[in-house]
């Protein structure tokens, strides 16, 4: 065997270990690519100011109680992510929770208008006090949301943790802007 063979072969051979590298690290790459990422925003719309209760001929009332503020916001849970985010994803010692500066107007968890994107999974929500709300779902699938359709006065602020992830939030209100994922 000649020497000129030998380095042919041992050439041929560390080209192909390198692109052999290279081919299983992309290949591996794809497959932890399927991160499970959680987005939140809301959007609040003001529908009564308190300059609106000025007018004498205006009664607005909530529980017999005079409203002086009134808003409508939109909470949107949108899985961005390529994996199916479950329920037991989220931490238990720290759940998504919706909170406001005042007082969310339900009496119970049916005021609030939930939309999904896909049928199969159950959405809840528990009234813990007058001011926060916890949200909770069986499971959502990767592109899918939760819509939530909330009245109440303040300003939102949506927390919560994941068990290997932070939950931020986007607020597309004029008065805070905020951006939110949570990754698993």
């Amino acid at each position: 065997m000649n020497w000129e063979s030998s380095l042919f072969w041992g050439i041929t051979s560390i080209i192909a270990t390198i692109f052999c590298g290279f081919l299983f690290g992309y290949i591996f790459y794809i497959k932890s690519d399927s991160r499970k990422i959680l987005s939140c925003s809301y959007k609040s719309n003001i529908l009564i100011s308190k300059k609106m209760t000025k007018n004498k001929g205006l009664k607005i009332s909530y529980n017999k109680n005079k409203v002086k503020e009134l808003m409508f916001s939109s909470v949107i849970i949108h899985n961005i992510g390529k994996a199916v985010i479950e329920g037991n994803d989220i931490a238990q010692s720290s759940p998504i929770t919706i909170h406001t500066t005042k007082e969310f107007y339900l009496n119970d968890e049916n005021d609030c208008e939930i939309d999904k994107t896909y049928e199969n999974s159950l959405v809840f929500l528990k009234k813990i006090d007058k001011d926060i709300i916890e949200l909770s779902f069986d499971f959502i699938k990767p592109q899918n949301k939760i819509i939530l359709s909330l009245l109440h006065c303040g300003e939102l602020n949506v927390t919560g943790d994941l068990k290997t992830g932070v939950l931020i939030t986007k607020d597309d209100s004029d008065s805070q802007k905020r951006r939110a994922r949570i990754r698993l």
